[in-house]
């Protein structure tokens, strides 16, 4: 799952809901990422899509804005989770976009451990909801 190139062909901008973890985007957002092989997968994230960014515990705000550098990220990778993809490649694309946004590695791989460890309930979850 590694040698991933992730590229953005558009910035985000979101907001607020009623509830103050949810946002939603106001314009589409489009990513597309590579592998090795020179296979592309195209995503369009559509106008109105609800993330909550980073679900990152609030002890650890201090370490990881939900809404810092990582955000973009976290928007492809709350959508891939509802896409039916497999879940190992959706984090895989997340540590990919993350070294894209300029994160740097111990960032990137606390992330995805986190993801790794605590995200299957929600991969689950999204396949249920489609």
């Amino acid at each position: 799952m590694t040698n991933l190139h992730f590229k953005y062909h558009s910035q985000t901008i979101a907001t607020k809901t009623e509830d103050f973890r949810i946002f939603r985007l106001i314009d589409p957002f489009l990513f597309a990422v590579d592998n090795i092989h020179g296979a592309r997968y195209h995503a369009i994230v559509p106008a109105g899509f609800s993330t909550n960014y980073a679900s990152v515990p609030q002890f650890l705000h201090s370490l990881i804005d939900p809404q810092g550098k990582q955000a973009r990220a976290a928007i492809a990778h709350d959508y891939l989770y509802g896409t039916g993809e497999p879940r190992a490649w959706c984090d895989a694309v997340l540590r990919a976009a993350l070294q894209a946004d300029g994160c740097p590695p111990w960032r990137r791989w606390l992330i995805w451990l986190g993801v790794r460890v605590f995200g299957r309930r929600y991969w689950v979850a999204a396949q249920t909801l489609n």
